[in-house]
């Protein structure tokens, strides 16, 4: 069967209010080899789920959120995995293995922003943490080594907090109402401040902002403990406020182990007095608008008690650089529920077969094939997954130098092609070149009437002019019976001219001497051949500079 459920989504980016997920499948493995890292096992699915896609998000300023509904409806395949990566490599690996295995069913798009990874993380004595909008698998490796370090670190503040006998009592949620009005811990402190030179303080104060000022008790040098590279735990609390309160104007908040460039020690000191705060205590400062600030500043007191019990269970957002930031708090399983519209859709066993009929190959049968094709590693796992890899198959190369040629040539020349104004007129890689001139010109290859380096000439210009009978561009490469004259007159020219120039490598001096020959005659001579001749030609010229 096929069930439909609905997904709550509450921050305004898909109309309805939630998002139909509908899930396909349950349990099932796929193979995971990667012998450089030592990885021979069975990578294990979760589910296969089919669902829409939600609108983009294009800015977020204070409490208006705008959105693009370019992507809205778009239907989205999710694979996802079971918790079996350890290692950072080992995830970039899985990612990559689920690209290539979603890229070879030939019927998914692809492109930047096509496809999306939300990885979870956790630490041994953490809980889990999602992090989502990772747009490419590279990032990930970066990404989840960085969130761990920020859960140990948050677990070395939950270490200290304890040590220094801390618990959750002595940060209670303010009573309702305004914070400052109702708890201890929190002062209204534009008085205190009125006289504060601190530009964001100053510019609050003539907005008419509430300026609250929260005692964390023996949270004293906590804030400016480093989390993840470049920030600290107070960007912690910040992100909490940005995301939940919505400040409109940034700073909003600084804190009193912030240092210089904030308040002067003298007013964290009358803040001190005030609030009736030690050294051992951290002081937050806080302003915006009152409704907000009152927001925030629960927010300050709810994230400095999370402190205390270590990680919070929070969605976050991948950024450019590794980092991560506050999103959401992890919603639970209630989040999901049965579409109430879509009941469960059965499935007859005749559609299963016919689909299962019509998978194919997976990259990593293709990959085996390629290599018993002859095909070096690399080459073999790249063309598995290749959108060109249909086209090698249907030209069905023999084994050895011809599938090493046609592979090679197809890689290195299609994406370049295919960018080009002719190659955007093709739908697919397989229109391009057409499949019958691809066949003639490597079954000259392997009858050998065409050399394996001209292949790839052969190719572009099969793609360039494609009305020209492929027999006139095979001729091109094909010996003719002046080479033999003509390229020892070739040959002696660039001998004589390069003794013209001041090389002193005979290294150079043979590389520049085979670019000036085989310009004309590529494809019609052997290369070593072309380079045993020059080498012939100036070893004796070198050793005669060197004598003198």
């Amino acid at each position: 069967e096929l069930h439909v459920m609905r997904k709550q989504y509450l921050d305004g980016s898909i109309p309805t209010g939630f998002q139909r997920t509908a899930m396909v499948g349950l349990t099932g493995t796929i193979p995971f080899r990667v012998p450089e890292l030592g990885i021979d096992r069975d990578l294990s699915i979760r589910q296969l789920s089919l669902e829409e896609d939600s609108c983009r998000e294009v800015s977020d300023v204070g409490h208006r959120i705008t959105y693009r509904t370019d992507r809205l409806g778009m239907p989205l395949t999710e694979m996802v995995t079971e918790p079996e990566f350890l290692t950072p490599q080992e995830l970039h690996a899985g990612a990559r293995l689920l690209a290539q295995l979603a890229r070879s069913t030939g019927k998914v798009r692809r492109g930047p922003g096509a496809a999306r990874q939300d990885v979870n993380v956790s630490v041994a004595g953490g809980r889990r943490v999602e992090i989502k909008g990772v747009h490419h698998h590279r990032k990930l490796p970066l990404l989840v080594h960085t969130e761990a370090f920020r859960q140990l670190n948050l677990l070395r503040v939950k270490s200290e907090l304890e040590r220094r006998g801390l618990t959750e009592d002595v940060l209670p949620d303010p009573p309702a109402g305004l914070p400052w009005k109702t708890s201890p811990l929190v002062l209204d402190a534009e008085t205190v401040l009125a006289d504060s030179n601190f530009p964001p303080i100053r510019e609050a104060i003539s907005r008419g902002d509430t300026i609250s000022a929260i005692k964390l008790p023996g949270f004293g040098g906590i804030l400016s403990h480093p989390t993840q590279p470049g920030t600290t735990f107070a960007h912690e609390i910040t992100d909490r406020v940005r995301v939940i309160a919505c400040p409109r104007h940034y700073p909003f908040l600084t804190h009193s182990d912030a240092g210089r460039g904030g308040l002067v020690s003298r007013h964290w000191k009358m803040l001190a007095r005030a609030l009736e705060a030690d050294s051992g205590d951290g002081i937050v400062v806080l302003w915006a608008p009152e409704e907000d600030s009152a927001t925030g500043v629960r927010e300050v007191l709810i994230r400095a008690r999370e402190a205390l019990t270590g990680i919070p269970a929070e969605t976050r957002q991948a950024r450019p650089d590794g980092t991560n930031g506050f999103e959401r708090i992890l919603p639970g399983p209630d989040r999901m529920y049965p579409d109430t519209d879509t009941p469960p859709l059965p499935i007859p066993d005749s559609m299963v077969a016919e689909v299962r009929a019509q998978i194919g190959e997976g990259p990593w049968e293709r990959e085996a094939r390629y290599l018993g094709l002859g095909l070096d590693p690399r080459a073999a796992k790249v063309l598995s997954v290749a959108p060109w890899a249909v086209l090698f198959d249907q030209v069905a190369p023999k084994e050895g130098e011809p599938a090493r040629r046609l592979a090679s040539s197809l890689e290195k020349r299609l994406p370049f092609l295919m960018r080009s104004t002719l190659g955007r007129k093709a739908r697919t890689a397989e229109e391009l070149p057409d499949l019958d001139r691809l066949t003639l010109a490597v079954r000259a290859l392997e009858a050998g009437d065409l050399r394996p380096e001209a292949l790839p000439l052969a190719l572009d210009a099969m793609v360039l002019d494609p009305r020209r009978p492929v027999e006139d561009i095979l001729v091109r490469f094909r010996p003719r019976p002046e080479d033999g004259a003509a390229l020892e007159e070739e040959i002696g020219k660039a001998v004589e001219e390069a003794g013209g120039f001041r090389i002193r490598s005979l290294e150079a001096a043979v590389r520049w001497a085979m670019g000036r020959v085989m310009r004309a005659f590529w494809g019609r001579v052997s290369p070593l051949d072309v380079e045993a001749r020059i080498r012939e030609l100036m070893v004796p010229k070198f050793h005669r500079e060197e004598e003198r």
